[in-house]
């Protein structure tokens, strides 16, 4: 994730360990990446102004394993319309609402449509549905996680709902609710 370290050298440190590819947070910081011979590039943020999204299909053009996310179907004919007048073809995934105000598209229906958009863009390659549950939460979602554990503590609560992967009841049904297309 150079979202974090913002580092070419780091990258590909965790590349060699197995890593799959890098999310970047900005158009600046894939270029960066795909500067430095790093494939497997996903912009995290949805590209909206003119400026990003004409450097996101360059870049697209350049390196076909880099791929970007939409979460709003404007800003996908924005994208589609630059990747025709360049012959381009971005891989695009759909970023659903994970449990944060800043970005993704509701899931359910607005998410599949949106899929469906990018899927029957001539030059958008539907990639993947992206969201990320993030592990911050309020006193307020514990308490009320609190009370779905009988006889539970607030410890328990957070366990249940916030511990590593593996047979995580909690996070199984937060992952079902958000990726149910």
């Amino acid at each position: 994730m150079s979202k974090v370290h913002k580092s070419p050298e780091v990258a590909k440190r965790q590349l060699a360990q197995g890593a799959i590819g890098v999310t970047c947070a900005t158009v600046a910081e894939c270029e960066l990446m795909a500067n430095a011979g790093i494939t497997g590039i996903l912009l995290t943020r949805q590209p909206t102004s003119r400026n990003n999204i004409v450097r996101t299909v360059a870049l697209a053009k350049r390196e076909p394993t880099f791929a970007t996310v939409v979460d709003d179907p404007l800003a996908a004919e924005w994208l589609q319309d630059a990747a025709a007048e360049r012959s381009a073809r971005v891989r695009t995934a759909v970023d659903v609402y994970a449990g944060l105000t800043r970005h993704g598209i509701e899931a359910g229906k607005p998410a599949l449509d949106l899929a469906k958009q990018v899927e029957l863009s001539k030059n958008l390659k539907f990639h993947r549905v992206y969201g990320v549950l993030r592990r911050r939460v309020s006193h307020a979602r514990l308490a009320r996680a609190e009370k779905e554990v009988p006889g539970g503590s607030l410890r328990s609560a957070r366990n249940r709902c916030f511990s590593p992967p593996g047979g995580n009841a909690c996070r199984d049904r937060h992952r079902r609710q958000h990726w149910n297309l």
